[in-house]
């Protein structure tokens, strides 16, 4: 193991089946942060304690009351699985031969666990627990599955991947014998794409997909019981089944109240994708999106309810986290709701937090710690002290506006302890150079560096060399380009096949490096005297489609990291090409990645709201 998550910062990073309500406290949920299990106090506004719940995301939390009391089961993305007590204590965990595990299953008596995965083909592994409840591997069923549940009598009921290149559009569902893995019974559906199953106290289960598209079958006798095109907009990414009533989210602040065929009641929610929902122990309804925990109480009239009203919530960062930076043990990031905040390393809790009037997507802490330069979207860029106190919630203002050269896309200082000059890159490719002294900012150059006025390439990255004597841009345009600090372009860089995400460029254990990502999936490493093609890493071994969206080498090291648009962390020893580390740390995409050289720590952010610190393993050092 290269990394270690040593702190997660941020609310939950719940999918899927991934929340647990805590039974004897009515404002207690548990939920995933990132691999860690996280319990949170809504109206203490509180976390209350967190533990490591798995080495990569937490995926699945499910609950069956058995002969020994109330057990808690997880799995991870990686398919570690594990069985916890009531209060969270490990009993035993597994590793699984699969990845991408997303569904899991007690059986009634509770003796045995289904668990379905997708990758590599993707398989039903089947666990048993023994009398001393140690997990053993019992039977892998080879098959690509979205869902599985175990039924009354012991037999799969499993949901079927849809195939996304067939012209028919179907999703097929069937009863499976886990002896062998052969089909007692099955069915198609029209339409296809399985997005969220809940499961009721009656042994019946909701299936919803894509198109709203809500199927309700009966797991006793396979039947399906009736269909419904649920009205609304958005994908129900998660289902409340109780009873007879089904509880159906939607993207416009819509929820749904279905019994049998019909909706039978609108409730008002917050605006957004819901990812996860649950009733409550009381009148109350937990939910999460971009980044909130929220708590809503139903308002009930005659016994019946008849809305929602306002209880509590929990954010930090909201509409995607974008842009992370750190010094010492310091962290900042920042997202599209235009909060700036502050974590310390080893406190969940921010520091600080500051409010600026548009999206940021770059973040950059000036390295004696003097303070943070922030750019805005709109083109304004802002200057945010580091000895100020008191400065939650507060709003900045501008210190000077680049709105005919684009939105800011990227900043990066000079090397050094007292750094003088920022580069900035803009969305219609120009790049800038500016001097701060004395507390301002002065103007060096300002050029477009990529595309022209008639076909503008957005700067995705900028860095300096070892020496601050030079310059790299990544841009849009699949191409990198080297500069001197006036401005004169001295080298384009080509062969990426697809936008260049990310530049860095480093003294590494060696040698000095240039390195370069993109979206056609590979790291580019280049000889930073003549600019040569040195070597080429990909990430096309991952079995889904995906981008790299940043990439940062190890000052004074031999290794490089990268993260990817669906929420993964590679890391590789650049010099003998072997993968050291590779993980779904993020349940969005990876928004900001950045190696500590003074602590040695890897930062990463991503649109889930999330924010990673991972201890790095320095026994590679002396390889």
């Amino acid at each position: 193991m290269v990394l270690s998550v040593s702190s997660s910062f941020g609310v939950s990073t719940s999918r899927y089946n991934s929340c647990l309500i805590v039974e004897t406290e009515p404002f207690q949920i548990d939920v995933p942060l990132g691999c860690l299990i996280t319990r949170w106090d809504v109206k203490l506004q509180k976390r209350l304690w967190s533990i490591k719940g798995h080495t990569d995301l937490v995926t699945c939390m499910i609950r069956k009351e058995t002969k020994q009391g109330w057990r808690r089961l997880t799995t991870s993305h990686g398919g570690e699985v594990a069985l916890w007590t009531s209060d969270w204590k490990k009993i035993s965990q597994i590793q699984l031969p699969c990845k991408k595990a997303l569904s899991a299953s007690f059986t009634k008596d509770g003796s045995r666990i289904a668990v379905a995965s997708e990758f590599f083909g993707g398989k039903i592994c089947i666990i048993r627990i023994d009398a001393s409840e140690q997990l053993h591997l019992e039977k892998e069923l080879i098959g690509e599955y979205d869902a599985v549940e175990w039924t009354p009598d012991d037999q799969l009921f499993v949901v079927h991947a849809s195939d996304s290149k067939a012209k028919i559009h179907q999703t097929q569902v069937s009863l499976i014998d886990p002896s062998d893995g052969s089909t007692i019974n099955h069915t198609f559906l029209d339409g296809r794409g399985m997005v969220a199953l809940a499961r009721n106290e009656n042994d019946m289960v909701a299936i919803a997909r894509m198109g709203r598209l809500l199927d309700v079958f009966n797991l006793k006798t396979f039947q399906l019981e009736w269909s419904l095109k649920v009205p609304g907009s958005g994908t129900m990414h998660c289902l409340v089944f109780s009873q007879d009533e089904i509880l159906c989210p939607g993207d416009n602040g819509q929820l749904s109240l279905v019994k049998r065929d019909k909706v039978i009641s609108t409730f008002k929610i917050p605006s957004g994708s819901v990812d996860f929902m649950s009733r409550g122990v009381d009148q109350g309804l937990w939910l999460t999106n971009a980044g909130n925990l929220i708590y809503l109480n139903f308002q009930v009239e005659n016994q019946v309810e008849s809305g929602l009203e306002e209880g509590y919530d929990i954010s930090y960062h909201v509409m995607t986290c974008c842009g992370a930076d750190s010094h010492g043990n310091k962290i900042v990031t920042g997202d599209f709701g235009g909060n700036v905040i502050l974590w310390d390393y080893e406190n969940h809790r921010p520091l600080r937090q500051c409010h600026v009037p548009t999206s940021v997507r770059s973040v950059a802490w000036e390295s004696s710690g003097k303070g943070v330069v922030i750019g805005g979207l709109d083109g304004d860029l802002y200057w945010w002290e580091n000895q100020l106190e008191n400065q939650l919630e507060n709003q900045l203002e501008p210190i000077f506006k680049l709105k005919e050269q684009g939105g800011i896309t990227c900043l990066r200082w000079e090397h050094g302890e007292n750094p003088t000059k920022i580069a900035i890159g803009t969305t219609q490719g120009f790049l800038s150079i500016y001097t701060f002294q004395d507390g301002d900012f002065k103007l060096n150059f300002s050029q477009r560096a990529h595309g022209n006025s008639d076909s503008q390439m957005e700067v995705w990255s900028v860095c300096w060399s070892p020496d601050n004597l030079r310059l790299a841009t990544a841009s849009e345009d699949f191409n990198l380009k080297i500069w001197d600090s006036h401005g004169k372009q001295l080298a384009l860089l080509e062969g990426h096949t697809a936008a260049v995400t990310c530049v860095d460029w480093r003294l590494t254990f060696q040698v000095e490096i240039l390195a370069s990502c993109s979206d056609d999936r590979s790291i580019r490493l280049w000889d930073s005297k003549n600019f040569q093609l040195i070597k080429i890493l990909d990430t096309h071994h991952l079995p889904e489609w995906h981008t790299i969206t940043y990439m940062a080498l190890e000052d004074g090291g031999r290794r490089i990291a990268c993260s990817t648009q669906n929420g993964y962390i590679f890391v590789w020893d650049f010099e003998s090409g072997k993968i050291l580390f590779s993980e779904k740390m993020h349940s969005g995409s990876v928004e900001g990645l950045q190696w500590n050289k003074k602590l040695g720590f890897l930062v990463s952010c991503a649109s889930d709201c999330s924010v990673n610190v991972y201890a790095v393993d320095q026994l590679v050092h002396k390889l």
